[in-house]
């Protein structure tokens, strides 16, 4: 990751600055949403965004700081353009999962193996079991539906399909229900935009390799994640 000072943005007391900082604030940005030569502030500092670096192992990630008569910037910067900056405080660290509230694309849990319904009912308690051609069990309290391969919801009955929507959730890699779009994005610049209508959005977290099973987040109008599901093949 390359360190650099960032410039003084040149007449700036004549600009309009793109975005404005609080002291004490962190912001994540998508890509597209700033821009090379966009103004930042963050109380007297005024900084240009720079150009995003080249894509590769060594130059994917770039960082900025900025500090005057107290005051401090930090900027980190994708090749993707998905940036971070943090005004008056350091750049935040990587969200960790929330063991045992995760998903994965090969399930729910401590995910080791296949996810049979009695031992996600020992990790997550007995849920409610609706049993049609397939076996649909909800955990209301834990913003869980999930759905399983018989429909006679046996204690072997495994899992094929899992959605989560409370913040108690999150990704094996740290994708947390309730986070910002921008923040999914900055924190993994692979997420793939899958389709959007009505102001949801569906996006491809991971597939597995093997199996092709994969991972799903869902934006909704406020642009936080509101779900995540996992599908299993």
């Amino acid at each position: 990751m390359a360190l650099a000072a960032l410039a003084a943005a040149g007449g700036a007391a004549a600009a309009h600055p793109v975005v404005s900082l609080a002291d004490g604030q962190i912001r994540f940005f998508a890509p597209g949403t700033l821009h090379t030569g966009d103004l930042v502030r963050c109380g007297t500092l005024r900084v240009r965004i720079a150009p995003p670096p080249s894509p590769g192992p060594s130059t994917g990630t770039d960082a900025w700081s900025w500090t005057r008569t107290g005051l401090s910037l930090q900027v980190e910067r994708r090749s993707s353009g998905a940036t971070e900056i943090a005004c008056g405080t350091t750049l935040a660290q990587p969200r960790r999962a929330t063991i045992p509230y995760v998903i994965g694309q090969n399930g729910l849990g401590l995910i080791r193996g296949p996810n049979r319904l009695a031992r996600l009912e020992q990790l997550f308690g007995a849920g409610i079991r609706q049993r049609t051609t397939t076996c649909h069990v909800a955990w209301p309290a834990l913003g869980l539906q999930a759905t399983f391969g018989s429909g006679l919801c046996t204690s072997g009955s495994t899992l094929r399909r899992a959605t989560v929507s409370s913040p108690k959730w999150s990704s094996l890699s740290g994708v947390h229900v309730g986070e910002t779009a921008a923040e999914m994005r900055w924190q993994f610049p692979g997420t793939k935009r899958v389709s959007s209508a009505h102001g949801r959005t569906v996006w491809l977290l991971s597939t597995a390799i093997a199996s092709r099973s994969q991972l799903f987040a869902v934006t909704g109008p406020a642009g936080t994640v509101t779900s995540l599901t996992s599908v299993i093949r």
